[in-house]
């Protein structure tokens, strides 16, 4: 699950997202949340990785669960600090 920031002032954004929401977002998304700001590109990432086999269809339901629970946290949670970001 990826936060995919391409604008303009992509790091600008990032920044600000970073300070606002870091902390809280290892509490409310996961521990394992990794924030990208990679100087050497255009765009930064806010990511969250699962291991997974998606050949493995006795795996699947575990996937989707966790893509769909995962999307609904990205959302509840930067939904309201991307709105703030100016």
């Amino acid at each position: 699950m990826d936060l995919n920031i391409q604008t303009s002032n992509a790091k600008e954004v990032f920044d600000k997202l970073y300070e606002a929401g870091n902390e809280k977002s290892k509490e409310k998304i996961g521990g394992n949340i990794q924030w990208l700001r990679m100087d050497d590109k255009k765009s930064s990432y806010v990511s969250l990785e699962t291991k997974g086999d998606y050949h493995d269809r006795n795996d699947w339901q575990r996937q989707f669960e966790w893509l769909y629970e995962t999307t609904v946290k990205f959302l509840k949670f930067f939904k309201p600090l991307i709105k703030n970001v100016k």
